[in-house]
C-alpha cells in the first residue's frame, strides 16, 4: 500500500520571500501572522523609524504616506493596526487608492518595486510584493484610512459613558443633512434667549429692513460658527476698545441739523451744495449712517480730508461758509461714531447668538 504524501509544511510570513505566489488558496491569518498567547508581545518588528515631512501641497505627501504604508507591512505590522489620516473624505479616498494602486503595480512593474524598495529599505521580490498585495485585499475591511474627524468619533463611541455620551450618539456631519438638526437647535436658543427673534435680528442687522427673520439668524450661524469655534472671544471683544471722538448728544445734533436745513434756504450757496446738504438731512433724519458715509457724495469727503477750514464743492470757484463746513464736518464724525457702535453691537450680538448655539 503506498504511503500518503506529507502535506507541507504551513508558509509564514518570511522575508524574502514572504510567501511563494500562489493564486489560490488565499494565506490565512494564522499562515501571515502566527498565532501568540494573551499578553504575550507582537512577534512583529519594524526597522522604519518616525519622520516628520514637511511638504507644501503637491510635493509629494500622498507619495511619502503610501510608500510608508506598504513599507510597514512588509515589515510585517497587521493591516488592522496602521492609521492614516487625513483631514477631508476625499483627500482619505486618494490616499487608499493611492496604496492600492502601488501594491499593484509592484507586482507587475519591476521598476515600481525597484523604487519601493529603495524607499523602504529593504528588497522586495515578485513573490514578497504578490504576497503583499494578497494580504492587502483580504484585509482591505481592516484598513484604516479616514478623517481626523471619524478617528476621533470612533474613539469617543468607545467611552461614551465615561464622557456622558448616550450610547446612540451622532455627529451632525455623519448624520447627512443636518440642517433639521441646527434649525431645531437654533429654535431651542430663541426660545431660551432674553430677546425676542425681532430683537435679535435687529441688533444683528442694525438699520436693514429684514424679511425671513428666523432664515437670517439661521444663515448668520451657519456662515459664522465655524469662525466662532476658531476665534476666542478677546478676539470679538477687540471692536469694543475702539472709541472715535465726535459723537455727538441730541441737542447738539439737532442744533447741527436746524443749522443745515436753514442753509437749504440760503441762495448764496451753489445748487450743488444744496442738493448735497438735502441728502445728509434725509440720511441723517433715517438714522442711515453707514449710507450717509458711503453715499454722502462730495461734500462728506471733502469734509473728513480737510480736517480744518473752509472747502468748496465740485467746479465752485469759492468755498463753503465757515458755519456750513464746521456742521458737515460735526455730521460725518458723528455718523463715523455712529456706525462703529452698531458694528459693536452687532459684533456682540453675533457673538452672543452663536454662542448660545
Amino acid at each position: 500500500m503506498r504511503a500518503p504524501t506529507p502535506e507541507p509544511p504551513p508558509t509564514t510570513w518570511e522575508s524574502p520571500p514572504l510567501i511563494p505566489y500562489e493564486p489560490n488558496p488565499i494565506p490565512t491569518r494564522s499562515a501571515l501572522f502566527p498565532a501568540r498567547r494573551r499578553n504575550q508581545k507582537p512577534t512583529h518588528q519594524t526597522t522604519m523609524q518616525n519622520q516628520i515631512i514637511r511638504a507644501s501641497a503637491g510635493s509629494g505627501k500622498t507619495y511619502q504616506l503610501s510608500h510608508r504604508y506598504l513599507g510597514l507591512l512588509a515589515n510585517r505590522t497587521p493591516v488592522e493596526t496602521i492609521l492614516a489620516s487625513t483631514f477631508t473624505r476625499k483627500a482619505a479616498g486618494e490616499i487608499q487608492n493611492r496604496i492600492l494602486l502601488l501594491a499593484s503595480q509592484i507586482c507587475l512593474d519591476p521598476e515600481k518595486r525597484r523604487e519601493l524598495s529603495r524607499s523602504i529599505g529593504k528588497e522586495l521580490s515578485e513573490a514578497d510584493s504578490l504576497a503583499l498585495f494578497q494580504h492587502l485585499i483580504q484585509k482591505l475591511h481592516r484598513m484604516r484610512v479616514q478623517t481626523l474627524d471619524s478617528f476621533f468619533n470612533r474613539l469617543a463611541r468607545c467611552f461614551s459613558y465615561e464622557i456622558g455620551l448616550p450610547t446612540d450618539w451622532n455627529s451632525l456631519e455623519e448624520l447627512g443633512n443636518d440642517e433639521q438638526y441646527r434649525k431645531l437647535a437654533l429654535r431651542r436658543v430663541l426660545t431660551n434667549s432674553s430677546k425676542s427673534a425681532e430683537e435679535i435680528v435687529h441688533s444683528l442687522y442694525p438699520g436693514e429692513y429684514i424679511q425671513g427673520i428666523a432664515k437670517q439668524i439661521f444663515n448668520t450661524v451657519n456662515d459664522l460658527y465655524t469662525l466662532a469655534r476658531e476665534a476666542e472671544k478677546p478676539a470679538w471683544d477687540r471692536i469694543q476698545t475702539i472709541r472715535v471722538p465726535g459723537l455727538m448728544k441730541e441737542d447738539r445734533l439737532q442744533e447741527t441739523l436746524d443749522l443745515l436745513q436753514d442753509k437749504t434756504n440760503d441762495s448764496r450757496l451753489p445748487s450743488l451744495a444744496i442738493r448735497a446738504i438735502q441728502k445728509l438731512l434725509l440720511l441723517a433724519g433715517r438714522g442711515d449712517w453707514k449710507e450717509l458715509l458711503l453715499d454722502g457724495g462730495a461734500i462728506v469727503e471733502n469734509a473728513m480730508l480737510m480736517p480744518h477750514g473752509t472747502f468748496r464743492m465740485g467746479n465752485s470757484k469759492t468755498d463753503l461758509p465757515q458755519d456750513v463746513c464746521s456742521a458737515v464736518r460735526r455730521l460725518a464724525s458723528h455718523a463715523i461714531c455712529k456706525y462703529i457702535q452698531m458694528l459693536q453691537e452687532q459684533t456682540r450680538s453675533t457673538y452672543d447668538i452663536i454662542h448660545l448655539f
